[in-house]
Order: structure tokens, then sequence, then C-alpha cells
């Protein structure tokens, strides 16, 4: 009995072990981002949940099982948890449903040194008389010794990183005569960087930061793997998550120009306070960090970056220069502009003025006019490099719905879904939820809540659902972390919302359902997955 408690005990500490590698690993093998997932009701089940608790009886139950009776029985509860836990570890693999790391140097590194802790702890509790008591107990605390492995090794994963952005910076200082373009803000940078690098191709050969990529380590292999002299202007998202981020990003890529696309609270509980948070993604870091003669160019329609810069509209700072859009015209003056805006289901029709009297008439083949503020700030910056409006026109014509972070996964008569499952914001969530608006068709949102909002995460989620309200027929929300908000914020028309985690189910009621379906955040893989695959079948 104790090899084949022995057995289904190394898988599952396996298990365990590789899911907190995964956890680190989204998380960016940050800590303050690992702690908040903690704070969520997921994070919460993970450490007070039926097995836990079920295994801490079972450790106590242990010391009085000196009684023969007692041990028989402690044997055979500990061999039923087991093989529950092993048919449900068995049943996730064969759904394709572990969550399981992408085996990276370092992941596969911090995953294959667990299994020599492991294997070296069986072999040790082996030999003592409480066997099945050591492995029970490894059990209970793998979580803890999975962080703390993760922990430990940081000060050699620190100075591999810390010798990477050296040369990163070494080698980005050799290029004298490359421009670099910087995009910070809470939310749109990526989009920012796909827009802005889409327009300058149609001039300058241009390098940018690939996907979602904005971390030191991603903009310093950027940098390392791919610039060389053929390239005129490089492109760089820069995320962070603590106040001097952005300034240590700034000293890598030593941008000319910064953008910053808005503020909100996303990341608050990372940076502590709003100072923080003004400091690194609210782009003050990032304005410090430009030359003489850097250009600073600001979305207007960002309420907390106009409250931040606003000062500057008439009394420009020395040195450097700071340039102001906005996707519609307001009373101080903005060096770019949107009128005439006409938002269609696949398709954004607008006119750019500038404050010189030009104007261009554009068309985007993007979802949702929120785009338009980050299509004003990438416009207005080709402008200033010298770009023509044949130009400017030519490469936005070029941009894909991807590009602005929302495509449609099926689209046919009367059903269509839209990924937007990337990533989720505040200002993200209610900006799509208004573009749900142009279709005629019966509206379904698929979210889960948002998380890393601090203090401002009840108000934000109540404010969501009072949009959902007034936009859709039905809200499935996927966590229940902020729930009750959301149906407060709802009102009278709270039932409208649905708390529902499993993915098949989730499909089969959007099958249902029909109509237009926006699945926003971080959705379960599964629900996408099913979806695209149910769409192939369609077209076949």
């Amino acid at each position: 009995m104790n090899y084949l408690i022995g057995f289904l005990w190394f898988f599952r500490a396996a298990k365990t072990f590789a899911f907190y590698v995964y956890l680190w690993q989204i998380k960016e093998y940050h800590l303050g981002r690992f702690r908040a997932h903690f704070e969520t009701k997921e994070g919460k089940k993970l450490i007070f949940n039926r097995f836990i608790l079920i295994k801490v009886f079972l450790l106590l139950f242990f010391f009085i099982s000196f009684i023969r009776i007692f041990f028989y029985l402690f044997v055979f509860l500990l061999f039923l948890l087991y093989i529950i836990e092993f048919l449900k570890l068995s049943r996730d693999a064969f759904k394709k449903s572990l969550k399981l790391p992408i085996f990276t140097l370092k992941a596969s590194f911090l995953f294959g040194f667990l299994l020599l802790i492991q294997t070296l702890f069986f072999i040790f509790a082996f030999s003592k008389g409480s066997f099945l008591f050591y492995l029970l107990l490894f059990d209970v605390v793998s979580p803890l010794i999975a962080s703390f492995i993760v922990l430990l090794f940081q000060p050699v994963a620190v100075f591999f990183r810390s010798r990477t952005l050296k040369k990163a910076k070494e080698k980005r200082e050799s290029f004298s005569n490359l421009t670099s373009i910087g995009i910070v803000g809470s939310y749109g940078k990526t989009s920012t960087k796909e827009f802005l690098s889409a327009i300058l191709s149609q001039k300058f050969n241009v390098l940018k930061t690939f996907g979602h990529v904005n971390s030191e380590i991603g903009i310093s292999k950027t940098i390392l793997d791919n610039l060389d002299s053929s390239y005129d202007i490089f492109v760089c998202e820069m995320g962070a998550y603590k106040k001097g981020g952005i300034e240590m990003l700034s000293d890598i890529a030593k941008p000319k120009i910064g953008i910053l696309t808005g503020i909100n609270q996303q990341h608050l509980s990372l940076f502590g306070t709003i100072e923080n948070l003004l400091s690194a993604e609210g782009g003050e870091e990032l304005f410090n960090s430009l030359p003489r003669g850097g250009l600073m160019i600001v979305n207007a329609d960002s309420k907390r970056a106009l409250k931040k810069y606003g000062n500057y509209i008439d009394s420009p700072p020395k040195k450097k220069t700071i340039h102001f859009s906005s996707a519609e015209k307001k009373e101080f003056s903005l060096d770019i502009w949107a009128e005439e805006i006409e938002e269609k289901e696949e398709e954004l029709l607008f006119k750019a003025c500038f404050k010189e009297g030009d104007f261009v008439f554009l068309k985007a083949n993007l979802l949702g006019k929120q785009n338009i503020e980050n299509l004003l700030l990438s416009i207005l910056v080709s402008r200033k490099l010298g770009m023509s409006f044949e130009e400017i026109e030519k490469g936005i014509s070029k941009i894909e719905p991807w590009q602005g972070g929302s495509s449609f996964l099926i689209k046919e008569e009367g059903y269509k879904v839209i990924d937007a499952s990337y990533s989720a914001n505040p200002s993200s969530v209610i900006a799509l939820l208004d573009y749900l608006k142009v279709f005629s068709l019966r509206k379904t949102i698929v979210m889960p809540c948002l998380i890393e909002l601090g203090s401002s995460a009840r108000k934000i989620h109540k404010n969501i659902g009072k949009k959902i309200a007034e936009v859709c027929d039905l809200a499935i929300i996927t966590s229940d972390d902020y729930l009750d908000e959301i149906k407060e914020g709802a009102g009278i028309k709270k039932n409208k919302i649905l708390f529902m985690k499993n993915p098949d189910e989730i499909v089969s009621k959007i099958e249902k359902e029909k109509g237009v379906v926006l699945l926003k955040g971080r959705v379960n893989k599964k629900i996408i997955s099913s979806l695209a695959l149910k769409n192939n079948d369609i077209k076949k």
C-alpha cells in the first residue's frame, strides 16, 4: 500500500510544483503580482479548500494512529484522497485543462529542481517509519516549497537579468542615429505600438517590441536579438509595476519621443499609491528621461493624463515639447483631434484635424471608436517625423483588427463572437461595451472580474455593472471576486448577470443565445478554442 500511495503522491506533488511555476511565470516572477493573486477568491481557494483541510485533519489524526485500527483508517483515507486527486489530475490532463508553465529555460530549471527535491525527499521519507506522514506533510507545504525555491533563485535570475540589461543598453547606445519611441500608459500601449509601427513602416525601417512584450527583459532581448544598423526607428512598448520601472526601461531604450496613451487605476494595487502609478505608467519618468528637444505626445481624452500634463498646454516646458491629441474637439488648444466619426461594425471613418488647419479623411479596419485615441497619437508622431498624409493613409489601411486588440472569432449572419480576451482594464471594458451598441443583435459579454485595481475595485465594478445593464442582454461573469458589485451596479437588471465557470457550459450558453458575443479579459482558453473549432466546422 505504501508503494501505491507513494506513486499517487509523486504525481500529485509534481502537479502542484508545475502549477506554482506556472503561476509565478504568468505573474512574471513579480512578488507583488503573485501576492495580489491570493487576494482574489480564486487565489484564496488555493489555500482554503476541502482537500487542504482534509489533509491537515489527517496530519493531526496521524498522532492518534498508534492505535492500530486508527492507523489502518489513516492509510485508507489517505489512499482514497490520493485516488480522487489522481483521477482529477487524469481528467484534467485528458481535457488538456492542466495549468502548466511555458517551459522556458528558467521555468524548466525551476520545475526540474523541484522534481529533484521531491525525489530526494521521497527517498528520505521511505527510510523513515512515518513514511506516509512525511509524504502528506510535504504535500501540504509543497506550495511554500515551490515559492521558496523560486525566490531562492531570484538573485541568480537578477544577476543574469542585470547582465542582459547592461548588454542591451550598450548595444542601443552604439546606434546613435536610431530614433526610439517609448509608449507608456495604463491601457492602449500595444495597440498604439502596432498602429504607429504600421504607419511608420511606409517610410522607415521599423523595429518594434513583439506581441505584448514590455518588460525590461523583453525589451532587452528585442535589442540584442533584432536591432541592427538597418533600422531607422525602434518603437518600444514600456510596462512597469513599481515606481522607477519606466525610468529603468528608458535608460535602456533611450527614447527621443514619448507617448502617453492614458491613465486609470489598472495595477494600482501593485504601485501602492496613485502617485507611484503616475510616476511610472503616468509617463512622468518617461518625460523626464527624454533628451533636450525630446517630444511627448499625451492623450487628452484620459482625464488623469490631462490633469497631470494639462498645465503644459499654455506653458510648455523648456527644452522639451508636449503635444496633445483627442478623439473630439475640446475647448483648449489641441495638436490633433477627430471629427465626423462614423463607427461601423467592422470599420471606422473619421477626419483627423490638425491645429495648423490641415485635415485628412481616414478609414481603419478596426472594431470600436476607442481605437481613434491611439490612432491619433500615432498619426501625430508620424507627422512630426515628416510623413505625408498619403503615407499615413496607406499605413492605416494596412492595420488589421487584431492590432487593435479585438477581432472576430466568429462572423456569421445573426451570430458574431468578438475576441478581446488578451487582457482587460476598466477603460477598455467600458469602451468595448459601448462599441456593442452598433449591433442590432442580442448582446452578451463574457469576462472575469478585473484584478490589481486596489481600493478602486468596488467602484469600478459597479460602473461596469451599470454599463452592462445599459448595453447587454446577458453578462456571463467567470470569476466572483466582485460579482456582487457588478450586480449592484446593474440595479434592477441584475438578473442579466450570471456567474458561470465551466467552459463547456459557457460555450453551450453562448451557442444557445447567439447574437453578438464579446469575450473580454482572460477568459478560459478552452472557451476560445471550442468556439474557434465550432467556427471551422461551420465553414467546412
